[in-house]
């Protein structure tokens, strides 16, 4: 059996750090991030381009190990973006 941890260690065990965790992006090269911003902006040029579709084709091509729905999310934040400014 495993001993209890004792109150102040559970305690500070449960403050929350506040340290922020990298997005999928963020672990990527320069040079992959790079390739991600350009997809972007072509996918701003393409009228009706689905964003899961580009996110499906994205894991593909760099070997992500993130879902679908993640990268899709990013894209389609990272599209409004550059459409506002």
């Amino acid at each position: 059996m495993k001993p209890r941890k004792t109150a102040g260690e559970l305690v500070q065990s449960s403050i929350p750090s506040n340290i922020k965790r990298k997005t999928w992006l963020e672990t990527l090269s320069q040079e992959d991030q790079a390739y991600v911003r350009a997809v972007v902006c072509y996918m701003k040029c393409t009228p009706g381009v689905a964003p899961y579709l580009v996110a499906d084709a994205i894991i593909a091509e760099l070997h992500l190990a993130t879902s679908r729905n993640t990268i899709a999310k990013t894209l389609k934040d990272m599209l409004n973006a550059t459409k506002k400014s």
